[in-house]
């Protein structure tokens, strides 16, 4: 039976109970009434009973409702006096649905400290009785309280290494990469500042072609919406935006943006992200992509990362997006046959992202795949060891802080993923 039915149904024969009490005529009415007032009166008690708890539970609902909606990430825009005025808002708004609740009062309590939010609702109310008002009750009080607290802010400090190499003028799609390949008969746009035509990136940009350098770009700009997106308190997160070089005459850790908490700044600073220039085609027999190099740089650039319970005690993530091969000057360290003389062609070493990793710097890698390439020198030197770039790249990376794009893949989306996964691990403690 539907339980208003018979709530309707109770409640009216309550009400025939009290009536007995003033009726006086005939002994049956009285004996009946001796007989049937005491169970009414523990029923009739009951409703009220239940009608008062469930104005309680309301209550308590929009209680916690309140409280927690001053503790999001939204809610933290607001100063500790908005958001006690917006809590109560929040409170009244949802009590005035409250079953049999009347009277409603709340008051609010909003503190912050060390970057955390505590927020307290404490609230009173009075339900009408029916049959226990003539026992003097005529309405039960309630009250309650309801306690949030935000998350402690884990601060941290990524640095953004981004693989700006001639390798990474490949034509991002594989309808770009036929449309190059059509009009150059190479997929790779290389930007050679020479005067002889051979200027495939100035081809790609006249044809419309997306280079994966292009990519990492736009992937860069939108991890910086990314970071003021989940910030939960000013300064939580800062970061710093690097390349291999802009020019290959002038290798070296290049400083796109420097490490700052102010990402719409730093946005506009990855806008000149860029493919590396050469000066012409077989310049420095190619050897553009230090790895080795990048890395001993840029953590001479990383202070020792605290455990990230303070603005001055940041956690340190390094992200770090390329093709995962390496074509640098590196000839004493070399894991693979050269090159010439001086010319190592390799997957990336382990030992170059442990540098970083045994000084407690976390490293989440997003390897842009390498897409094989139909010459002689791809054959010879690369193809050797394809299989292994994704491992090697896999190896480099801090556990579960590595993902593979493959050509044509969304990598704005991939490193927007990464972050996200960087910041669920657990915060380091000392």
């Amino acid at each position: 039976m539907d339980l208003r039915i018979l709530r309707a149904g109770a409640q009216r024969l309550c009400g025939r109970a009290a009536s007995l009490g003033h009726d006086a005529s005939g002994a049956v009415a009285i004996m009946m009434g001796l007989f049937l007032l005491p169970l009414l009166l523990v029923i009739c008690m009951g409703i009220d009973y239940s009608a008062s708890t469930k104005a309680n539970a309301e209550l308590n609902a929009a209680a916690d409702a309140a409280v927690l909606s001053v503790v999001t990430r939204s809610g933290l825009t607001l100063n500790t006096e908005e958001a006690r005025a917006a809590a109560e808002r929040y409170f009244l708004a949802a009590a005035g649905s409250a079953h049999a609740a009347h009277s409603v009062g709340v008051k609010a309590d909003v503190k912050d400290k060390d970057g955390v939010r505590s927020a307290e609702i404490r609230f009173t109310a009075v339900t009408p009785t029916s049959l226990m008002s003539l026992l003097g009750f005529r309405a039960l009080s309630l009250e309650g309280v309801a306690k949030a607290q935000s998350p402690a802010p884990v601060y941290r400090d990524f640095y953004l290494l981004l693989d700006n190499s001639p390798s990474m003028g490949l034509a991002a799609t594989q309808a770009d990469i036929t449309k190059m390949e059509n009009a150059t008969g190479c997929a790779f746009a290389c930007h050679d500042l020479s005067s002889n035509g051979n200027d495939l990136y100035g081809k790609a940009k006249s044809l419309g072609v997306q280079m994966r350098i292009d990519f990492v770009r736009n992937a860069a700009m939108s991890l910086m919406d990314r970071m003021d997106e989940k910030s939960m308190v000013k300064k939580q997160f800062r970061s710093a935006i690097y390349t291999p070089g802009v020019d290959c005459t002038k290798l070296g850790l290049t400083e796109i943006a420097g490490l700052s908490g102010d990402h719409s700044a730093n946005k506009k600073k990855a806008k000149n992200i860029d493919l590396m220039t050469i000066p012409y085609q077989g310049y420095y027999d190619d050897q553009c992509t230090d790895f080795d190099g990048s890395f001993a740089k840029l953590s001479d650039k990383i202070q020792n990362p605290g455990d990230g319970s303070t603005e001055n005690s940041p956690l340190k993530v390094v992200f770090f997006v390329s093709d995962g091969v390496a074509d640098a000057n590196t000839p004493y360290t070399c894991s693979k046959k050269l090159s010439g003389k001086t010319r190592c062609q390799e997957p990336i070493k382990e030992s170059t992202c442990k540098l970083l990793r045994d000084r407690g710097i976390k490293v989440a890698v997003l390897y842009t795949t390498y897409r094989p390439i139909n010459n002689d020198w791809y054959r010879k030197w690369i193809s050797p060891f394809q299989p292994t770039i994704g491992t090697r790249m896999a190896a480099c990376a801090s556990p579960d802080l590595y993902t593979e794009v493959q050509v044509g893949g969304d990598i704005t989306t991939a490193l927007n993923k990464l972050f996200d996964k960087a910041l669920a691990q657990t915060r380091l403690t000392q």
